[in-house]
């Protein structure tokens, strides 16, 4: 077709300052969310719409009201949330003892809005909200500014904007600059530190540095073979930090026929694995362009189905929302994240009940010259590209830092 998709991350929101400035200096632009016309929200058997993103208008007058209060008592959580330190927030045994499944079943009683917060789980997190911690949940939202930042794809929303051409044009023009500096192919395979610097071992080379920054998803660091061996609460944490659960969809038409039904294209589903979904067409373009997801327990629960059937479902849920026309699609790119061996999933690494408070001290301490950084690290837009580049550059500073102490005559 022509146009150039992202596979992975693809979205930028205002408050993302780094990943903007970046695209900047690169002379990427971007451009806004299609939201003219009406979303398409299926739950419980119910199928309604409203304007833009706001799906909190498909829910009966007394849902809404319940989903207000509980979006009050996140943002009362979100205010007293530590970011550096989550597990010293005054609350943080009690919220870290509770799934978000099991404190929104305690907060209301609405069948609906546990739905919906599950939804909000699996789109976030690409897991359950029986899975998530809701102290970490509570963290997440607030290094995001708050829950409604996360989920909107207007004004301050983390899905307000789209790059030209794709945001991986970064990741490219980054690897440009460093040129031969940058070593692909190259899995480490252990991790050796002595008094004063690190051997890094792969396949093929080992490389000695002062000090080292360990970026990988927490499963493959899990998998490097450290001496001395790592501290028994990061290891701890390394093996309670598994990645989220994600296959993602692109699929095309010949025109964006979904507009000329007043609809937006951003629809979901409860009884339909696939979803949600977004109009992506960018600015100029004929054809219509939209992008969606498997997540979580429907990602887990499909993996196993070939590309062409999994294209079924999503043909199949698209037709019930968008119209008889969704069963004709160009084209259809899908990536299987649970099936690729260098993330072991998708978006971020996600956290269950218990572990924030036990082992979350663990989390960015460096031991010895071992630096941590990666998106899972981050304290803003912890889970984001906005997180991978916070955490870089406090990674770095730790380093320059520690560097600057040992120059310094005794």
């Amino acid at each position: 077709m022509g146009h150039t998709i992202d596979l992975g991350g693809m979205w930028l929101g205002p408050t993302q300052t780094r990943l903007a400035t970046l695209a900047r200096e690169h002379g990427v632009e971007t451009y806004p969310m299609s939201l003219e016309g009406k979303c398409s929200i299926r739950l419980r058997g119910a199928q309604r719409f409203a304007q833009g993103d706001k799906f909190e208008f498909t829910l009966s007058y007394l849902d809404q009201v319940r989903l207000q209060l509980l979006v009050w008592k996140i943002q009362a959580l979100e205010k007293r949330m530590n970011l550096e330190a989550p597990w010293a927030t005054p609350f943080a045994e009690r919220l870290d003892r509770d799934s978000v499944a099991a404190w929104t079943a305690r907060e209301t009683g609405s069948p609906v809005i546990q739905t919906l917060m599950n939804f909000i789980c699996r789109s976030v997190f690409c897991a359950e909200a029986s899975e998530i911690s809701m102290l970490f949940f509570v963290f997440y939202t607030r290094s995001g500014k708050n829950l409604e930042t996360l989920v909107s794809m207007q004004g301050e929303g983390a899905q307000s904007l789209l790059f030209e051409g794709g945001v991986h044009q970064l990741a490219v023009r980054l690897a440009e600059e460093l040129d031969s500096a940058l070593i692909l192919s190259s899995p480490v395979r252990s991790v050796h530190q002595s008094e004063d610097h690190v051997v890094v071992e792969t396949d093929g080379a080992a490389y000695q540095a002062k000090r080292v920054i360990l970026t990988a998803p927490p499963p493959h660091i899990a998998r490097i073979q450290f001496s001395p061996e790592l501290p028994y609460m990061k290891r701890a944490l390394l093996a309670r930090q598994p990645m989220g659960a994600c296959i993602k969809v692109w699929i095309a038409y010949s025109r964006p026929f979904w507009r000329e039904r007043g609809l937006n294209a951003f629809a979901l589903s409860d009884d339909q694995p696939f979803g949600p979904v977004f109009d992506a067409t960018p600015p100029g373009a004929s054809a219509g362009i939209l992008a969606g997801f498997f997540d979580a327990r429907e990602a887990v629960q499909t993996a196993h189905l070939s590309a062409g059937e999994r294209r079924a479902l999503v043909v199949e849920m698209l037709v019930g929302h968008l119209g008889p026309e969704a069963r004709s699609p160009i084209d259809y790119v899908e990536k299987d994240w649970t099936a690729d061996p260098w993330s072991d999933g998708c978006y971020g690494a996600y956290l269950g009940p218990g572990v924030l408070t036990q082992k979350g001290p663990a989390l960015r301490t460096p031991v010895g010259r071992i630096h941590w950084a990666g998106t899972e690290t981050a304290l803003v837009w912890t889970g984001y590209i906005e997180g991978a580049l916070e955490a870089g550059e406090r990674a770095a500073r730790e380093v320059l830092s520690a560097e600057a102490r040992l120059s310094q005559p005794v």
